[in-house]
């Protein structure tokens, strides 16, 4: 067996998942989506440009919930000053 028929097998089990295995996987996907979005802002911003301590909004970015919080009300928008 070859390296792309292994890559066939895998998508073919995919699409006989369950649909609860396939929202599963979806909701993996987006959560890591969210925090990596999350962290890669956090990082590109100034400590003066973020609502309350950093490494306590890096803490909290660990899960989707965290980073979500994060992106609606951890940073300050540039109207705020």
């Amino acid at each position: 067996m070859t390296t792309d028929d292994r890559q066939v097998t895998i998508a073919l089990d995919f699409r006989g998942m369950p649909t609860k295995a396939k929202l599963s996987v979806a909701a993996v996907v987006v959560s890591v989506a969210i925090v990596s979005y999350a962290e890669g802002n956090l990082s590109a911003r100034s400590s003066e440009q973020i609502r309350g301590p950093k490494p306590l909004w890096r803490l909290l970015c660990t899960n989707a919930l965290g980073a979500a919080a994060y992106l609606r009300w951890g940073r300050k928008d540039v109207l705020d000053g």
